[in-house]
């Protein structure tokens, strides 16, 4: 339905998508697999809510070329497939979530869900990963957040989130987190959370 440019390097693409298909798409974070000219899968998680009329990613310009996302193109859309983020694992605890460019993009459902039902929940804390204050996605938004009791922490290139959160992290003990984001950043997030005391078993991916 439309491209528009979030970022320098990210693009928010609407999706019009037939009822169907639409009710597949079950819970925050979960992802839709395309196929890339060479035949190689290309993910591109969901940053809409999900029952939403449409749905919407938060996409790099390569992704966009590759799956061709033009305006008025119609796309053989996949389902959505992985476990997602249920907000039902933080009820009653503290949360904190952790994101690195377009891998912000299924967290903003979860951190709607979450602000949908805020008293349901203790503090809430987001480690953001960008290059530089101009790659921030939903910079508008995040504001909005932090009005709602949303701790956002935007980490700038280097130091990576991993290290921003060891300086003074929070009191894990009634906590869980959600992680997204590329391997390395993933196994760095989870050996920090570890060391700070929060077992492996209360760190949740979306896939």
């Amino acid at each position: 339905a439309a491209v528009s440019r979030e970022t320098p390097k990210l693009s928010r693409v609407r999706l019009e998508v037939p009822p169907g298909l639409r009710e597949r798409y079950r819970m925050p974070g979960q992802i839709l697999p395309f196929t890339g000219p060479d035949g190689s899968p290309v993910y591109l998680a969901l940053a809409s809510d999900p029952g939403a009329p449409e749905w919407e990613l938060l996409a790099s310009d390569d992704a966009i070329h590759d799956i061709k996302l033009v305006p008025g193109q119609t796309l053989d859309l996949p389902e959505p497939v992985g476990c997602g983020f249920d907000p039902a694992h933080a009820a009653g605890r503290d949360v904190v979530l952790f994101g690195v460019g377009s891998a912000l993009g299924p967290l903003r459902p979860l951190i709607r869900a979450l602000l949908a039902d805020r008293s349901n929940y203790g503090w809430v804390r987001l480690y953001a990963g960008v290059r530089s204050r101009e790659h921030v996605p939903f910079a508008d938004e995040m504001e909005a957040w932090r009005r709602e009791r949303v701790d956002v922490f935007v980490c700038l290139s280097k130091p990576w989130v991993q290290d921003v959160f060891r300086r003074d992290p929070p009191d894990l003990s009634d906590a869980v987190a959600y992680v997204c984001g590329m391997e390395g950043m993933l196994t760095g997030v989870t050996a920090a959370l570890g060391d700070a005391g929060l077992p492996a078993e209360r760190v949740f991916r979306n896939y």
